[in-house]
């Protein structure tokens, strides 16, 4: 016969585990892309019965805190254990990606010939990905900057992650004498505190359902 203490134990942490929650996530920036990222996990956590509130800090003391006192980050590549596995060791990934990202290149049909060839490239600022790929660019904080940037002929190129080109056609500065070029596509996806396995499984499915069905 089970022993009826250990019986009731089991139900009790199943219960705490699976009642809904108000979750901390944390991110890098604060942007366009973040916002619509955070957007869709606030969405899908819902479906959960959760609540998810967001707090931004510097790119690496988002890990940090999410992987001690927090409940999550919201989106990280696929590789982020091995890029940070000091900080990431308390952290689980989400199978199901929360996001897949385009990155862009953005340039005018007709370049200033003092820029040719010799213009500075201009990179949103927090992004971990293109920081490595393009240490010499500058950095801007936001979308619209970039774009006064080109506009301004200040810079040759600009460089940002966007969810689609519909995010790029939407900006106020944006002209459709504007060259566009993808150089990189990129699924990125939520990490939560290992205390919050069974959340985990249970939010990759459901954002399973979602980016089949779509979020719109």
């Amino acid at each position: 016969m089970p022993d009826l203490r250990l019986l009731l134990l089991g139900i009790i942490l199943l219960s705490n585990t699976s009642k809904a929650a108000e979750l901390t996530f944390y991110t890098g920036a604060d942007n366009q892309l973040n916002n619509e990222a955070f957007s869709r996990l606030s969405v899908a956590l819902k479906k959960l019965g959760h609540e998810a509130k967001c707090t931004i800090k510097g790119t690496r003391r988002t890990l940090q805190l999410a992987n001690t006192i927090g409940d999550g980050e919201v989106m990280r590549v696929a590789e982020l254990f091995t890029l940070f596995p000091k900080l990431s060791n308390n952290l689980i990934r989400v199978d199901e990606p929360l996001i897949t990202v385009e990155f862009v290149e953005i340039s005018k049909t007709l370049i200033p010939q003092e820029l040719v060839g010799k213009g500075k490239t201009a990179i949103l600022k927090d992004i971990f990905i293109l920081e490595q790929q393009f240490p010499t660019a500058v950095k801007i904080d936001g979308y619209k900057k970039l774009f006064e940037l080109l506009k301004a002929d200040r810079v040759e190129k600009i460089i940002l992650p966007v969810s689609s080109q519909k995010m790029i056609q939407d900006n106020p500065l944006y002209s459709a004498d504007l060259n566009i070029k993808t150089i990189k596509t990129q699924a990125f996806y939520t990490y939560l505190h290992k205390k919050h396995q069974l959340i985990a499984e249970q939010l990759s499915a459901v954002l399973k359902t979602m980016n089949s069905q779509g979020f719109d």
